[in-house]
């Protein structure tokens, strides 16, 4: 691989793992935003909401996305289904500068970051999943299959838009289905969904998953679990 596509990764995997950084905080701290001091209880959130097991694969596919993005100079709509993995856009838009842009209160520095982890779930600041105050969102999160739907229409008018969505493992059925049904309708502008898949989704979905309408669901399994000490030879439950 060249010097530069090795740099590349490099930093799409530093970005990666900032964007998980920033979607953990926004679930779980209320104080001591970049951890310069010991985690105590009086820095978590007394309430937790915002599911952390949706929010890797969100940031996986928003990075590479990004990634072909800039290289293609492509028009692309990101669309986010599993709708409490709204802290990993969110944490997203905050990496890009955009969010802060829109809200100039929520700024690029320590106080900013502090307003981003305290507002997220909380009364008076921002709902747990993707919803009108995200930028760029067009879809209520939370419609894991749905958003297929809303991508389709996002593409329909707009031959050049490419519509990146994202839907639960559950609703692979229904995203063929959907495919199947809209894509013979009208073949303008891509549509391109992607799942989120658990572990224990089975073979027969991962396999059965190209369409007739010429987009095939991009099936990305994220499995995240703790590991245990370096000299533990026992795995950890789950």
């Amino acid at each position: 691989m060249p010097a530069s596509s090795q740099n590349s990764f490099i930093e799409l995997d530093a970005y990666f793992r900032a964007a998980n950084f920033l979607t953990v905080g926004q679930i779980y701290l209320c104080e001591n935003p970049l951890l310069r001091e010991p985690l105590r209880p009086e820095h978590i959130k007394p309430r937790l909401l915002g599911h952390w097991g949706t929010s890797p694969g969100l940031n996986l596919i928003y990075a590479h996305l990004n990634r072909v993005i800039r290289r293609d100079d492509l028009n692309v709509l990101f669309m986010a289904g599993p709708g409490h993995g709204g802290p990993a856009v969110i944490a997203n838009t905050y990496l890009e500068g955009v969010y802060s842009d829109v809200y100039p209160n929520v700024s690029q520095d320590l106080s900013g970051l502090q307003r981003l982890f305290r507002q997220f779930s909380t009364p008076g600041g921002i709902p747990s999943h993707v919803s009108p105050p995200t930028p760029g969102s067009i879809h209520e999160g939370g419609e894991l299959g749905y958003v297929l739907t809303h991508a389709f229409g996002a593409a329909f008018d707009n031959p050049e838009l490419i519509v990146a969505c994202v839907v639960g493992d559950d609703f692979v059925g229904s995203a063929r289905k959907q495919c199947r049904t809209k894509g013979r309708q009208n073949r303008e502008g891509p549509s391109s969904p992607f799942v989120i898949s658990s572990p224990k989704l089975s073979a027969s979905s991962r396999t059965d998953s190209s369409t007739s309408c010429g987009c095939e669901l991009v099936l990305v399994s994220v499995a995240v679990r703790v590991t245990g000490s370096r000299n533990s030879k026992t795995p950890p439950e789950r």
